[in-house]
């Protein structure tokens, strides 16, 4: 088809379309295909107001994308 890039849709319990982020990265790089972003889900849940920082789950949400070679993690506009 001609891509090379793509980008999640799908990051449930720390797997992007049930794959942990190291075999996420395999099955791309065996494709050819580098995943550039992708969209989260990012709640108040990802943010420790007694801190005043991100959680560790959103921590860990920007770790496995980069894992994954993701530059660019977001969540999308509810609009």
């Amino acid at each position: 088809m001609g891509y090379v890039y793509v980008e999640h849709a799908n990051y449930i319990n720390r797997k992007f379309y049930g794959y942990p982020a190291t075999e996420f990265k395999k099955v791309l790089d065996d494709l050819g295909l580098k995943m550039i972003s992708g969209h989260t889900v990012m709640g108040r849940q990802h943010w420790d107001d007694t801190r005043k920082d991100f959680s560790d789950s959103w921590k860990l949400t920007v770790e496995d994308a980069a894992h994954s070679s993701a530059a660019v993690c977001g969540k999308p506009f509810n609009g």
